[in-house]
This record gives structure tokens, C-alpha cells and sequence, in this order.
């Protein structure tokens, strides 16, 4: 199954079409799909792991399930599905799961920029929800490697 790298302890779910077109960062994407039309990898700007999954335009939320360890709520994992009424709305036609720290032109930490859109639904209860023109997820440990199924568009946290 293929995996993605998370340095900053979240992860942002979204369109293809909000990573911007224009940045010229060294891209290492891997493209999941059926399609034959991929997209080529060095089409893709982005300075690290990320998956991209071809996926039916339309709207969509993402259920979260979560697991109590401890004194504390964890997020075990996170599953895109449909929703016509959802926050996450898909016109390119590839959903991407990636690190936001990754992605140089959202800015970083107090910048004021997407990045911080981010940080701001995870630094807080419940650590996810709409942001930055997609979805913020806290990951169920902090950094890692976690694993994101492109058939069922689930990424795993905890096991």
C-alpha cells in the first residue's frame, strides 16, 4: 500500500487544482489510479511524498473515526466519501493527500498563510475539518509514514 511522509504532524486532503500550477519545487508524487491517463509525475508541484488519487468529480466530506488511548482522543483514520452537502469539493478530478508543510508556497508556521489555515483547525478540539480550500486532518501519532489506501481513499494513522 502506498504510504506518505508527515514532518508536521497533519495532513491536508484536497483537489489538485489548490496546489498552484506555478511553483517549480522538485515534485515526488506517486499517482494512484485506474485511469490510463495519468499524470505525469514531474507535472506535479510539490517538494515531497504526497499521494495523488484519481477520484469522480463531485463533493465529499471525510468521516473520521476515532480511538481513545488513555486520557486522550486519537484519530485512527480518515476516509473521503460522498456527500452533496460536503466541504470538500473535487472538479480536477485527483484528491491528494499530502503534508502541508510540504507544499513551499502555502508558507509556514505563523506566516499568515494556508499553512496556518491548517494549524489552526488541527491545533484545536476536534484536530480536524475544513481548511485551506480542502480538509485538515491531525495525524494519530505525529510524524510518520502512514499508509492511504487510493481504492477506498482512506489514510491510516492507527491501525
Amino acid at each position: 500500500m502506498p504510504t506518505i511522509d508527515v514532518d508536521s504532524g497533519q495532513v491536508w486532503i484536497g483537489d489538485l487544482r489548490h496546489i498552484d500550477p506555478t511553483a517549480q519545487p522538485v515534485p515526488r508524487w506517486t499517482l494512484i489510479g485506474p485511469s490510463p491517463h495519468r499524470i505525469p509525475v514531474s507535472a506535479l508541484p510539490v517538494t515531497h511524498n504526497g499521494l495523488a488519487c484519481l477520484i469522480a468529480p463531485g463533493s465529499y466530506t471525510v468521516a473520521v473515526e476515532t480511538l481513545e488511548y488513555g486520557d486522550s482522543r486519537r484519530i485512527r483514520h480518515a476516509t473521503v466519501v460522498p456527500d452533496p452537502h460536503g466541504p470538500l469539493t473535487i472538479v480536477s478530478g485527483v484528491l491528494l493527500f499530502i503534508d502541508p508543510s510540504y507544499i513551499p508556497h502555502w508558507g509556514k508556521f505563523q506566516e499568515g498563510g494556508l499553512y496556518d489555515a491548517c494549524c489552526a483547525v488541527t491545533l484545536k478540539h476536534p484536530h480536524y475539518g475544513p481548511a485551506a480550500h480542502g480538509f485538515a486532518i491531525e495525524s494519530g501519532w505525529g510524524d510518520g509514514t502512514y499508509p492511504v489506501d487510493p481504492n477506498t481513499y482512506r489514510i491510516t494513522f492507527i491501525p
